[in-house]
């Protein structure tokens, strides 16, 4: 099962401090009861996939924080079977 990513909102205008790393919602699309949630992460080169409750998708455009249980994360090979570079 996919780890699922606390989302908060980032907007300056409520006047919250969002926890984790500032993103964007870019996209979501819609598979039955869950969704795949495309996200701009502030320091990432590009974007992540959550997979995420239908009920707990950021609308697009959102600014939230996310933070992610690291011990619930699935990583997979990439596509050309190259291994990420390390960090």
């Amino acid at each position: 099962m996919a780890p699922t990513p606390s989302f908060a909102c980032a907007s300056a205008a409520c006047g919250c401090s969002a926890p984790g790393s500032p993103a964007r919602v870019l996209d979501a699309r819609f598979l039955g009861d869950i969704a795949l949630v495309e996200l701009a992460v502030q320091g990432l080169d590009a974007p992540i996939l959550a997979r995420v409750r239908e009920a707990d998708v950021p609308p697009q455009g959102a600014e939230i924080g996310v933070s992610i249980d690291a011990g619930a994360v699935l990583v997979f090979e990439a596509e050309n079977g190259e291994p990420a570079p390390s960090q």
